[in-house]
């Protein structure tokens, strides 16, 4: 990604002939590099300098699974294995191109019974590749404290969330 930008230049089709306008990619990241002003006509005037466009590229797709009662054995042992089963992972159409990839298969699949070790599990993926669209399973039980620190932090990126609940009926209310 370095230092790729994506923006469509607008002054073919704005009300504003003359104008250095552009529309930027969904999820651009930028900062403000001078404060709005507003113009005689009421138009504010704002200068952004693009950081990152981490979705300039095909997300990578990583289910992350939290669940407190683990993953040896039971139910979850054989739903696991169904997920990475059903989520292609990393399937080629044709096995000698590596940039065959199947739409839509799977990047990876974290297993966890903490959600501290998700979340940093979250951070670390996004350092390495910041296109990526996180499918997030997580037991009722945990699902408070991971969704509350999930969400609190930069989450630019677009996301799935599952709750895996025993008590619907309250998860569905609180939720």
């Amino acid at each position: 990604q370095g230092s790729l930008f994506w923006c469509y230049g607008m002054e073919g089709v704005s009300a504003f002939p003359g104008e250095k306008e552009v529309l930027v990619m969904p999820y651009t990241r930028f900062i403000c590099t001078q404060a709005p002003i507003e113009d005689d006509d009421g138009l504010w005037r704002v200068r952004i300098r693009a950081m990152d466009v981490p979705l300039s590229t095909v997300l990578d797709i990583v289910t992350v699974w939290i669940d407190p009662r683990g993953w040896k054995t039971g139910s979850n042992y054989d739903l696991a294995k169904f997920a990475f089963a059903g989520g292609l992972p990393r399937f080629r159409y044709d096995e000698t191109d590596a940039d065959s990839i199947v739409p839509g298969s799977l990047s990876g699949l974290a297993l966890f019974t903490q959600p501290t070790a998700a979340l940093q599990f979250i951070v670390e993926e996004l350092q390495k590749w910041e296109a990526t669209c996180f499918r997030l399973v997580v037991h009722s039980s945990c699902s408070r404290e991971f969704l509350e620190r999930y969400f609190s932090a930069d989450t630019v990126n677009p996301c799935e969330v599952l709750i895996v609940a025993d008590d619907v009926n309250y998860w569905r209310k609180f939720w």
